[in-house]
């Protein structure tokens, strides 16, 4: 649609003026395609929309804005070669020109796109061609004409790009709780001895009449002596056996007789009496 002036104007430009005849200024005359092409231009736009022109809603062309069918084509080509013709349809591709494509069939590598007869390779924004099922069946992919052919803005399925850099090692976090206690591992070797200690020094022990330890004198067979003119010595019984408990060891011992009117003193078994040194032991 063109601009169409008032009737009687100076150009195809010239702009439309109020009348005003209390200084006898005349009104434009409107010619009717003024006002004719200009709704037909927004029916034609509710219309391609695929909705139903209407005088009880005056927000139709908004909507059809927010459809924007124009741009909307559902492919019926072959897989790799994909076939559009959009509605209006352009007399010719412009930079800029976009389609929103249901894909049918799933890429399988190299495609191009047939828009309303016109044949054109499809290639990534990277300029090189599409890798196998970088568009699928049933996706929608988004593509932009660039004066020389289509680039694709939204493919179906993405492709993933190379890994990036490893980046740079963080700080070291803080250190965790101690573990629990381990088991203890084995013994290892003996050290070296440690040096002599200082030398010790004498002492002395007193122990009780006839403890552990103690000191009497006793026959030669080993019991008691009975002599009961010493006082600190404990008494042998008369018959010659122990009167006490106990077990002692001999030192040792030595004999002896005396001489009187009766002859040579014997002890009770009539024996020479012996002397020995003795300590009890236990």
């Amino acid at each position: 649609m063109e601009y169409n002036p008032p009737y009687a104007g100076a150009g195809p430009n010239q702009t439309y003026v109020d009348g005003n005849p209390t200084i006898g200024i005349q009104p434009s005359i409107i010619p009717a395609a003024a006002i004719e092409y200009t709704q037909r231009e927004i029916v034609n736009n509710i219309l391609a929309n695929q909705l139903t022109p209407t005088n009880g809603d005056l927000n139709q062309l908004s909507r059809a804005q927010q459809i924007d069918r124009v741009n909307w084509a559902v492919d019926i080509g072959t897989a790799d070669h994909i076939v559009i013709d959009l509605d209006p349809a352009p007399a010719t591709l412009v930079e800029g020109l976009k389609a929103w494509i249901l894909v049918k069939e799933t890429n399988t590598g190299t495609t191009d796109v047939t828009c309303n007869g016109i044949v054109k390779p499809l290639l990534t924004q990277g300029l090189v061609n599409l890798a196998p099922g970088v568009i699928v069946a049933n996706g929608i992919a988004i593509i932009v004409y660039d004066g020389t052919q289509w680039q694709l803005m939204l493919g179906t399925a993405a492709t993933g790009g190379p890994a990036g850099p490893t980046g740079a090692t963080g700080a070291t976090g803080p250190a965790g709780p101690a573990g629990p206690a381990g088991a203890t591992g084995p013994a290892g070797p003996a050290g070296p001895a440690g040096p002599a200690g200082p030398p010790g020094q004498a002492t002395s022990l007193i122990v009780g009449n006839d403890a552990i330890g103690s000191w009497c004198f006793g026959s030669s067979n080993g019991s008691i002596a009975n002599v009961t003119s010493y006082p600190g010595i404990t008494k042998l019984n008369y018959d010659g056996s122990n009167g006490y408990s106990g077990t002692y060891r001999v030192h040792s011992t030595f004999g002896f007789v005396i001489q009187g009117q009766a002859g040579a003193l014997k002890n009770v078994n009539g024996l020479d009496p012996y002397i020995s040194l003795m300590q009890r032991i236990a």
